[in-house]
């Protein structure tokens, strides 16, 4: 696999192949996709006679994950304090721009692997099969290296958030024992090296675990905010009856500034960001199509083609949908409860009197501990492996080298949320800025741009579709340069 590195380091043109398509590096991201296939494909179908399903069990599953993917991470506490940043009304438009932009850009996503489905060779197979095998297939090592690159930012920036979060609520918990005199900053090193030593554990169960206790954690919370502070609400006189008597913080429609929005708006597009986890979803859910659809039928391949598209789109329309509900209905109704005084992660609005708050500040802890040590820092420890190594290289199963980069991982963590005083929502912001705003238009909007350049169809349309994709790549790139601005303060308006 050495020549992997030898040819990306060579040039960072696109190795063209036949159409004019960028011929993929000779492997495939070896660790870096499986870690995102482990983490996205919670629930798997059985292939074959045994399964004997139909089509609608294979969505069915796919929505499922594609939820559980969406909706089951950190998002669910930080989005109802972007809600009170922004007001109840400028939420719920931010909520259903985020919604269309996911809808966009898988759709783009499941664009790009249907114009590579009908291919016989295995390696074009292949690079339908994760993210960045259709990154590299489409864009070559360029692309293939600012993946990476972006993978590694992304998830430094979740163990910043993930640590502060830890050492905050672990904190409030030590007090209940009557350890007041413990800060954050004496417990989050702890967090920290517990964090590290978990994810030197084998990878492949480890990850799946996390996600499902994340999503176990998530719904908890929901239903903590819904049934909780909800009732609580009700019972008190509705809107803003939990929140500390002050003229000033009513229900507020929309934010004071365009810099306060710009601010917040990458909060609400890292919820709803699916794009990495739904090209395997989709994988396995067209494997399933297929096996559901054998022994072959009447119907022709043409057929066969338009119906796993339609069971595509019916996945994304779906399953988004769902997230997006279940988001509004948590931040909406903690934003109903709270008015302006929802906290950035909203357990902390709980007092540790309430028995239902703290056992949700203790599942919080504990997945995010998880999450952390089985996904983000094994996707991080791959990411950092494939840029020093060469992007198809194995990353090492174990030894010195591992550990290292583990260790280097976490400490950075560490000190970036020890920096930050253990903050949640900006680092959560700006890798969402930085990585996520790529992850969603940039990187689907180019993909699609040189399927279309390299398409062996003429037409008169052809250069406006191949226009709209680079647009939309443009549009995300301008919008995510114009949060990193206002969150680090170049953009005044307050």
């Amino acid at each position: 696999m050495g020549g992997v590195h030898a040819a990306a380091s060579e040039s960072s043109a696109p190795l063209l192949g036949d159409g004019g398509l960028p011929r993929p590096p000779p492997a495939r991201h070896a660790l870096t996709s499986e870690c995102i296939r482990s983490r996205s494909v919670l629930l798997r179908t059985r292939h074959g006679a045994a399964w004997g399903a139909s089509t609608s069990a294979c969505t069915r599953v796919a929505i499922l994950n594609l939820v559980v993917a969406t909706a089951g991470g950190i998002g669910m506490v930080t989005l109802p304090g972007s809600f009170a940043q922004v007001g109840w009304l400028e939420a719920v438009l931010l909520l259903v721009f985020s919604t269309c932009a996911a809808a966009a850009s898988l759709w783009l996503l499941d664009w790009a692997c249907a114009a590579l489905d009908g291919r016989s060779d295995e390696v074009e197979e292949e690079a339908t099969a994760s993210y960045a095998a259709l990154v590299a297939h489409t864009l070559g090592p360029w692309g293939s290296t600012t993946l990476e690159a972006l993978t590694l930012t992304y998830c430094v920036g979740q163990v910043v958030s993930y640590l502060g979060a830890i050492g905050a609520q672990t904190t409030s918990l030590l007090s209940l024992a009557g350890l007041h005199h413990l800060a954050n900053a004496q417990v989050l090193p702890a967090a920290a090296a517990l964090m590290g030593t978990m994810a030197l554990l084998p990878e492949a169960g480890a990850m799946r675990f996390a996600g499902a206790l994340g999503t176990a954690c998530m719904l908890y919370i929901v239903l903590a905010v819904v049934f909780g502070d909800g009732v609580r609400a009700i019972e008190r006189g509705g809107i803003c009856s939990l929140a500390a008597a002050s003229a000033d913080d009513g229900a507020m429609a929309f934010s004071p500034s365009l810099p306060t929005m710009l601010r917040n708006a990458p909060i609400f597009l890292f919820a709803m960001n699916a794009s990495v986890t739904f090209v395997p979803i989709r994988h396995q859910q067209r494997k399933g199509l297929a096996d559901c659809m054998l022994p072959p039928s009447s119907a022709t391949a043409a057929m066969k083609e338009k119906k796993k598209g339609e069971e595509s789109r019916k996945v994304i329309a779906l399953a988004l949908l769902a997230s997006a509900g279940f988001y509004l209905a948590c931040a909406g109704v903690a934003y109903w409860a709270y008015c302006a005084q929802v906290p950035e992660n909203v357990v902390d609005a709980w007092p540790l009197t309430w028995v239902p708050g703290v056992m949700a500040r203790g599942f919080l802890a504990l997945e995010l501990l998880a999450a952390g040590a089985g996904i983000y820092v094994p996707l991080g420890r791959a990411s950092a492996w494939h840029l020093v190594r060469g992007v198809g290289e194995r990353v090492a199963a174990g030894g010195v080298a591992r550990a290292a980069v583990t260790a280097a991982i976490v400490a950075a963590g560490c000190g970036g949320s020890l920096a930050l005083g253990g903050a949640l929502a900006l680092p959560l912001a700006v890798t969402s800025a930085l990585c996520v705003s790529a992850q969603m238009f940039v990187l689907p909007g180019l993909s699609a741009a040189a399927l279309l350049r390299a398409g062996r169809r003429r037409g008169k349309g052809k250069k406006g579709r191949v226009a709209a994709a680079v647009a939309f790549a443009c549009f995300g790139a301008a919008l995510g340069l114009l949060s990193l601005a206002a969150l680090f303060g170049l953009i005044q308006g307050d």
